[in-house]
């Protein structure tokens, strides 16, 4: 189960959605990997986050290199995707995995932060490598985008478990 959901994300960050002028956009791959983490709750989720974001380097790297000439520098920045997935896997952890509290984060609350930790990651990685792809994109969009990402993982997951009950319950 666990390489469908490292295949089906990184086959889901093939498609990406714009934001502003900035460069910035928010791709499916994100929304499948945490919605499919969140339902099977697998036993390494970090690890998978791993994977998962070396999965999405990889197949965009293959991707686009069947339509344009693919240079070192375009590589990076996508390895540099990968750690997003990282950033996003840990948080997500903490915050929702191993979180124990007696008043624990909404599920969205928890989403939101983990999206913008694994933006600030990213963010932070490329501003040390120059790059300057984030260079236009505002705070705000970056969190609208998290927005975004969190409400339609939590709709996903309400549906997929509430409405079509999957996976199904064993009843004794």
């Amino acid at each position: 189960m666990q390489i469908i959901i490292i295949l089906l994300t990184a086959l889901a960050s093939l498609i990406s959605v714009p934001i502003g002028d900035a460069g910035f956009r928010f791709t499916l791959g994100i929304i499948v990997f945490i919605t499919a983490t969140h339902i099977f709750k697998p036993k390494r989720p970090i690890l998978m986050a791993i994977l998962a974001g070396l999965a999405v380097c990889i197949v965009r790297i293959i991707f686009d290199s069947m339509s344009i000439d693919m240079n070192a520098a375009l590589a990076s920045n996508y390895l540099l995707e990968a750690f997003f997935y990282i950033g996003y896997g840990l948080i997500y952890h903490w915050a929702v995995t191993t979180n124990t509290s007696d008043y624990p984060l909404p599920l969205v609350g928890a989403l939101v932060l983990s999206d913008a930790g694994g933006n600030a990651l990213e963010y932070f990685l490329r501003h040390l490598a120059n790059y300057e792809v984030y260079q236009n994109a505002s705070l705000l969009s970056i969190l609208i985008a998290a927005a975004i990402r969190s409400v339609i993982i939590v709709i996903l997951i309400w549906v997929i478990q509430d409405v079509l009950k999957y996976p199904k319950k064993m009843e004794a």
